[in-house]
């Protein structure tokens, strides 16, 4: 099992993807060496950071 960095998450998000869409991810995986999870909470980040400015909020 893997080394805890950092607080732990406990909470989880799922989500369907199409075939094309999860060839596209474990690709970008690959030349990355990021995780799935890492890639999807760093795309995540950036839309919230995007829309919350984008609207003015705090």
């Amino acid at each position: 099992m893997g080394r805890m960095k950092g607080s732990p998450r406990y909470n989880v998000i799922s989500m369907r993807v199409s075939d094309e869409e999860h060839k596209q991810m474990e690709t970008l995986v690959l030349c990355t060496r990021k995780s799935v999870s890492k890639l999807m909470r760093e795309a995540m980040v950036d839309q919230i950071e995007g829309r919350m400015l984008e609207h003015q909020l705090p």
